[in-house]
């Protein structure tokens, strides 16, 4: 039957949004999707948004007391929505659909994409292993995996591979001073700041544009709490630039990790903006560029194929050839091994030696 897609501002609140739609499942994916991408439904009011005249009518609206339910700003996320779910089987082609077939017996993976002949993979082979690791990651983001891991007590979200292959990093560098953007509850923080303990040497500077004082107080409880230096605010604005600035040695080894509002447009101004920060050899990590893979899970957003942080790196690397995208080196001697699992994979940007940087 069809359904009314329209909210009805008699109604008071997002859980009578239910009866006007007819649908469970539709009420639940808007209130968390449309919630998420506007900040409005789940009180996150800092999100960049993929639907601009939403986020300009939120801000408009912005004020201090209760949030409530704008139906005007609703009913632009709920059109926004379903135009995106009406061009999602098509925008999708990007990644190919393909069906994999694991037989266990025969020791195989048969690969079989439309209009193509099926290839087999022996199952224990890397080009098997690089076909499901991926489907492993896609799914396990999905099913927010990530959010098992905890570092010092405290919520880390990352693929703990990347966590290990950021120490790699680390003992490489060893950075005098490292700025993660996007801080969450402090979990990463205390990760790194961790390493510069263990290094003998280093400081952590936190960015985010939401700064609870509950969360300042549980790191600085901690044992590395001293190394942690935060500071709130939009982390591509000259305020905040200055900040850093200030706290800043121009001859200490720096590494900066981007991990805060996804959007393109974001990160794309963060990568601007702390490029030049970064010294020679050290590196400008890009978090969650997987996202541009995960456009058609559940969970997942088609506009991801285009608006994700993979497509600022792809932008940024074009007109900064000072930068060079790396993927992660196996130890001497084991050149065989599989290619690396990832959240962040091509979001390893090392700054070239100046008379590298051509």
């Amino acid at each position: 039957m069809a359904i009314d897609k329209r909210f009805d501002p008699g109604r008071s609140s997002a859980g009578d949004l239910a009866a006007n739609r007819g649908q469970e499942g539709y009420r639940a994916s808007v209130r968390t999707t449309a919630g998420r991408r506007a900040g409005v439904l789940l009180g996150k009011g800092h999100s960049r948004e993929a639907c601009p005249a939403a986020f300009r009518k939120q801000r408009q609206a912005a004020q201090p007391g209760p949030r409530r339910v704008d139906p005007e700003l609703l009913n632009l996320l709920i059109d926004d929505l379903d135009s995106r779910e009406t061009v999602r089987k098509e925008r999708l082609s990007y990644a190919g659909s393909m069906k994999l077939v694991i037989d266990t017996d025969a020791r195989t993976l048969a690969v079989e994409e439309a209009g193509k002949q099926s290839v087999s993979h022996e199952l224990y082979g890397r080009d098997a292993f690089a076909h499901i690791s991926r489907q492993w990651v896609r799914a396990g983001w999905s099913l927010r995996y990530y959010h098992g891991f905890t570092w010092m007590g405290l919520p880390v979200l990352q693929l703990p591979d990347d966590l290990v292959r950021l120490q790699e990093v680390f003992w490489e560098v060893r950075p005098r001073l490292v700025i993660e953007t996007g801080v969450f509850q402090g979990g990463s923080l205390l990760f790194h700041a961790s390493l510069c303990k263990a290094l003998g040497q280093g400081r952590v500077v936190g960015v985010d544009i939401d700064m609870p004082a509950s969360l300042r107080e549980t790191v600085a409880r901690r044992d590395v709490g001293s190394l942690i230096t935060l500071i709130q605010g939009d982390s591509a604005s000259p305020e905040v630039l200055r900040q850093i600035e200030a706290l800043r040695n121009p001859d200490e080894t720096t590494l900066v990790l981007l991990d805060s509002d996804h959007s393109r447009e974001h990160v794309r101004r963060e990568l601007e903006a702390f490029a030049p920060i970064v010294t020679e050899g050290s590196y400008l990590i890009v978090a969650d560029t997987i996202m541009r893979d995960l456009a058609d899970v559940p969970g997942g957003e088609p506009s991801w194929i285009e608006d994700s942080p993979a497509a600022a790196v792809d932008a940024f690397l074009a007109d900064h050839p000072e930068f060079e995208r790396v993927s992660h080196s196996p130890p001497d001697g084991l050149d065989d091994l599989p290619d690396a699992v990832s959240y962040w994979g091509g979001g390893w940007l090392r700054r070239r030696a100046c008379r590298q940087a051509t």
